[in-house]
């Protein structure tokens, strides 16, 4: 992933829990991606828009607390 993504990217999340708030710059954009992943994330993707500037994902999101990641 590091190696398509701009050094200015970002990526914000509403809401106010562990996820929630603005990822700025490649390496905390991963680090948001990882621990998603460790609550076993399972998406769908169901839209994709696309601006000038953004990229905005349309996603159904489920995960579970105390899920084991062994990737």
């Amino acid at each position: 992933m590091r190696t398509i993504m701009s050094s200015e990217a970002s990526w914000t999340l509403p809401g106010s829990n562990k996820i929630s708030g603005k990822a700025s710059g490649i390496d905390a954009v991963m680090n948001r991606a990882c621990l998603i992943a460790s609550y076993g994330l399972n998406f769908e993707l169901l839209n994709v828009l696309v601006s000038r500037d953004n990229m905005p994902l349309s996603l159904d999101n489920t995960g579970q607390r105390g899920y084991s990641y062994t990737g």
